[in-house]
């Protein structure tokens, strides 16, 4: 009787161990914590499962033996997640069929267990005193996720192009990571296809997660002898960035080598994998989608589309960035461009509209003409990753068309 007692509690002390463990990790071991609390929450999910079957079996056949009821149930649990694990696997591998409804739980998993940050990766990224961190100089890595693998070369700047266009060049693009092309290749990002139309020397100087301020001190270690254009990528993730900048009446602060690389050992143990990682982290989501149709008690919000800064007051800080540290000198045209999530981007280019006065601002205080973004060439369905929030080879392509267009005839946006 006691051991039969012992079985029907072990679910709910082992839920209860677990949700202890989890809040010990971070104290204990802040670097590891966010591996440490997946897994927690993984095998929550695992003993849930198995409760939950077994308490299903019991009810069925109440006269079979504890052991052979552990067994058989220790057998089901193996085979659902073993079968899941293998289905989540493929869908991660070949986004395009997972089902819609699914969907939104494995964007989820993906942002926030499975996505490496090229920042923090050892073979493609470093410190550096004055930005943080660059890409590695001189180097060649490869850099994936789960909808690409793709290879980098980059420059002595720490800049993913080569050495030659670091010489003289016409055309400067700061921005981030989808300046700098993350998810293709390196003579796919729209950089490299505008240097291709244009037949100007382009630069691509896009780093990833880089915001505006620091885009601006990038560019004061490059040579700006022969700019004509500089083309600036916005992203609405550049605003804290631009606020802490403003806040520190245009100094920006740079953390420590010792939180670096923190980070990079956090980022690493955060997207290792153990068996079953797939699916014992997006069923529980999917799960809690499906009950919230009947009864809404679990909140789903997606990150991405959350806890963002009125885009409207984001803008006018991008804008007195630029008034702070667009360099005077030389004669060049600066080309404002708004990326970030597909389902944001509508939002953020009636931002740029909204912010006229601190457009105008900005043109006073630097003599630059500056030509916003207009939203409307990019397909959220064609031209982004199902997955990942970044552009595929045609959105690339698209922008380095629409950009060709703007310098070849800078009236095209105002017909």
């Amino acid at each position: 009787m006691n051991k039969r007692i012992w079985l029907y509690w072990m679910m709910p002390i082992g839920l209860l161990l677990l949700q202890v463990a989890k809040a010990l990790i971070r104290v204990l071991n802040p670097a590891h914590a966010y591996f440490w609390g997946n897994l927690a929450i993984a095998l929550q999910f695992l003993l849930l499962l198995f409760g939950v079957l077994f308490l299903f079996l019991r009810l069925l056949n109440r006269k079979r033996s504890n052991r052979s009821l552990v067994i058989r149930v220790s057998l089901y649990v193996a085979v659902v997640v073993t079968v899941g694990e293998l289905l989540f696997s493929h869908w991660l591998q070949v986004p395009a069929n997972i089902p819609r409804f699914f969907l939104s739980s494995f964007i989820y998993y993906n942002d926030h267990y499975n996505t490496r940050l090229l920042q923090f990766q050892r073979d493609g990224s470093q410190y550096d005193t004055g930005l943080f961190y660059t890409l590695k100089r001189d180097a060649q890595f490869e850099f994936r996720n789960a909808e690409f693998t793709t290879q980098y070369q980059t420059n002595t700047a720490g800049l993913r192009d080569d050495n030659a266009s670091l010489e003289y060049p016409e055309i400067i693009c700061l921005g981030d990571s989808y300046t700098m092309g993350w998810g293709v290749e390196q003579e796919e990002s729209f950089p490299q296809q505008l240097e291709k139309q244009s037949g100007r020397k382009v630069l691509n100087a896009g780093v990833s997660s880089y915001g505006t301020a620091r885009e601006l001190l990038m560019l004061q270690r490059l040579q700006t002898d022969s700019l004509k254009y500089l083309i600036i990528q916005y992203c609405e993730n550049d605003d804290g960035e631009n606020k802490s900048y403003l806040e520190h009446e245009a100094r920006l602060p740079v953390s420590s080598q010792a939180t670096y690389d923190s980070l990079v050992t956090e980022q690493e143990w955060t997207t290792r994998y153990y068996p079953g990682k797939h699916f014992l982290l997006t069923a529980p989501l999917i799960l809690k989608k499906m009950a919230n149709l009947l009864l809404p008690v679990f909140d789903l919000s997606q990150e991405r589309n959350q806890g963002q800064s009125d885009p409207s007051e984001a803008m006018t800080r991008f804008y007195q960035v630029l008034a702070n540290a667009l360099p005077r000198q030389g004669h060049y045209t600066v080309i404002v461009l708004y990326m970030g999530n597909s389902e944001r981007l509508s939002a953020g280019s009636r931002s740029l509209g909204n912010a006229t006065t601190a457009i105008q601002a900005a043109m006073q205080a630097t003599g630059k003409e500056i030509i916003p973004f207009q939203y409307g060439i990019l397909s959220p369905e064609k031209d982004f990753f199902r997955l990942d929030l970044h552009m595929t080879v045609s959105g690339n392509r698209k922008m380095g068309e629409w950009l060709n267009l703007v310098i070849r005839d800078p009236n095209a946006l105002r017909k």
